[in-house]
């Protein structure tokens, strides 16, 4: 076969032909190319605490997400209280899907965290998402085989 004298042309063949196959070695298996610029990254979900007090601000507080068998979140246990926090705590969802999580109210006692419960709840994620911006048909993909100039 000729390919016009280009690698490239060979490697985009080989991309077409390999793509998608388990069984052939050092083949694309599933392999997908974004453009890092288009890439959205998530952090996992933990909890933080904001003392709203104007002259002292509450510290050290730690909750563990306890979750359902679906992964949702189903509560919060307080492992480290912390110190120094007012009335005027708020807790907050940060990372994935954090719009999605509601933390009322916040139960404080002598400047220690005693209980936070959740008003509205989704899955939670203990590791960092991925996802791309762009929409999935635009999607960069290897040329089909019928875009070269192939001659036999």
């Amino acid at each position: 076969m000729y390919f016009e004298g280009s690698t490239k042309n060979i490697t985009a063949w080989w991309m077409n032909f390999s793509s998608g196959s388990d069984s052939l070695p050092f083949s694309a298996y599933k392999m997908r190319r974004e453009n890092a610029s288009k890439l959205r990254v998530e952090d996992a979900n933990h909890v933080e605490f904001f003392d709203a007090h104007l002259f002292w601000k509450g510290q050290g507080a730690i909750a563990v997400p306890k979750l359902d068998k679906e992964g949702n979140l189903n509560s919060l246990h307080i492992t480290n209280k912390g110190v120094g926090y007012s009335n005027l705590v708020k807790a907050k969802v940060l990372g994935c899907n954090s719009s999605k999580f509601k933390l009322e109210p916040i139960s404080t006692h002598k400047g220690k965290i005693n209980s936070v419960l959740i008003s509205e709840t989704h899955k939670w994620s203990n590791n960092p998402l991925v996802s791309s911006k762009e929409k999935a048909s635009r999607l960069l993909v290897p040329p089909k085989l019928s875009s070269l100039a192939v001659r036999s």
